[in-house]
C-alpha cells in the first residue's frame, strides 16, 4: 500500500512538504511576522490549516511554552514527520 499521495508532477507529499518552506521560508513571510507576536501573547493556540506547521514551530523556538497544535488536511503522517524538526514541540 501506498503511504504517500502523488500531487502531480512527480511529488509525493512527503517531498512537497520538505520544499514548502524551503521555497516559502518563513522567516521572509509577511504574515508571519504579523501572526507571531499575536501567538506569543496567547496561551493556546489552533493553527487551522498550517501546511508545514513553521508557524507554531518558530512561535515554540521563540519560547512559547503553552500549547501549540495544529490541523491540516494536506499532509499525512509521512509528510509532517518530514516537515517537523522536532515533532513533539507541536501537537499534529
Amino acid at each position: 500500500m501506498k503511504r504517500t499521495r502523488d500531487l502531480g508532477e512527480g511529488f509525493t507529499d512527503a517531498e512537497h512538504a520538505a520544499l514548502y518552506d524551503l521555497l516559502h521560508p518563513p522567516c521572509e513571510r509577511n504574515d508571519f511576522r504579523f501572526y507571531l507576536p499575536l501567538i506569543m501573547e496567547a496561551e493556546s493556540v489552533l493553527d487551522v490549516g498550517c501546511g508545514t506547521g513553521a508557524l507554531l514551530h518558530m512561535a515554540r523556538e521563540a519560547g512559547h511554552s503553552g500549547r501549540l497544535a495544529v490541523l491540516t488536511w494536506l499532509m499525512d503522517r509521512p509528510a509532517r514527520q518530514l516537515a517537523c524538526a522536532s515533532p513533539s514541540a507541536v501537537t499534529w
